[in-house]
């Protein structure tokens, strides 16, 4: 946990951060032991992804300071909060979260410019550069939270601090993704977008719209994967092994064998779209076999599942 005089402190500094400090001082004092993952001290490495238009046109806005600014893929806090869910032995207390690494602005750029083999130029160091990018995207309380705290990575450097990346491989399991590997990802993903808007096919790759994704490769996005199913499992050793099939059960279906594979598709609606209330209909089957699935997590009698009545 922070030293509470150093946050009250920052605070001051930088007062759109108050409202977090104090939420985040509230929970991590709460009697009921709640979990707390904090990524204070990182950069979110899909904060680029607000920007694509800008990166395509050769250009990289966002001022992080020379120093460096830890960058985490907001995948790897989705896992750990998933699994923090997931597991009802997860322990309670405050966790701080990183990336790997620290990067400038400039090296993020020179990341972007090789993943894709075009020029990507820095403009971080000119703030009448780097307010007009933000302008264009954001609008509202947003673009004045954005804006603050971009001051605020321009002028000051956020360092790794090995304490916190060795706690959160600990939580992840394996290492926490690079930035490098997000910016492959998404920079095929970008282009292969950009080769089916022009009436060509992108080249397969896992992690690319249109492509097949492999068991393993789902395994490794997913917490609840065999694996994290697999930890689970050991801690409850005297669950028989019916009650084990029913737990996964209740936990969904965390693999698909190799002949059902289905090619995945992730199309991105127009900013323009319209979010409509829908409606979905549900078998009185679907029904009676979700009620099952619910007598199982909470260990009902005559299920298989264990009793977390307790819990």
């Amino acid at each position: 946990m922070p030293d509470p005089d150093m946050a009250a402190n920052f605070g001051q500094l930088h007062p759109h951060y108050r409202g977090k400090i104090h939420i985040g001082a509230a929970m991590a004092a709460a009697a009921n032991d709640p979990v707390v993952i904090s990524v204070a001290f990182a950069n979110f490495a899909q904060n680029d992804e607000q920007f694509k238009e800008d990166i395509l046109n050769g250009e990289f806005a966002q001022p992080l300071h020379p120093n460096g600014v830890n960058r985490i893929d907001v995948r790897d806090v989705a896992e750990i909060s998933a699994s923090a869910l997931l597991d009802p032995d997860f322990p309670g207390g405050v966790y701080i979260v990183v990336g790997p690494e620290s990067l400038s602005g400039q090296q993020c750029a020179d990341i972007w410019a090789a993943e894709l083999s075009r020029p990507v130029r820095y403009l971080g160091d000119n703030e009448q550069a780097w307010r007009p990018a933000i302008a264009r995207r954001l609008t509202g309380t947003k673009q004045t939270d954005w804006l603050h705290t971009f001051e605020f990575l321009s002028t000051s450097g956020i360092p790794t601090d090995p304490g916190a990346l060795k706690a959160t491989e600990q939580l992840l399991g394996p290492p926490p993704r690079n930035y490098r590997t997000y910016v492959r990802n998404t920079a095929r993903e970008w282009l292969g977008s950009a080769k089916q808007q022009a009436g060509t096919k992108p080249e397969a790759d896992a992690g690319t719209p249109g492509t097949k994704i492999t068991p393993a490769q789902r395994s490794r996005r997913s917490p609840t994967g065999p694996d994290h199913l697999n930890n689970v499992m050991a801690a409850h050793p005297g669950l028989p092994e019916a009650g084990r099939q029913q737990h996964a059960g209740c936990l969904g279906p965390c693999h698909v064998e190799a002949q059902e594979e289905k090619a995945m598709t992730a199309p991105t609606p127009p900013a323009s779209a319209l979010v409509r209330p829908f409606t979905v209909s549900i078998s009185d089957s679907e029904i009676d076999d979700l009620k099952q699935r619910l007598d199982c997590a909470r260990g009902r009698p005559g299920s298989m599942g264990p009793d977390r009545g307790d819990r």
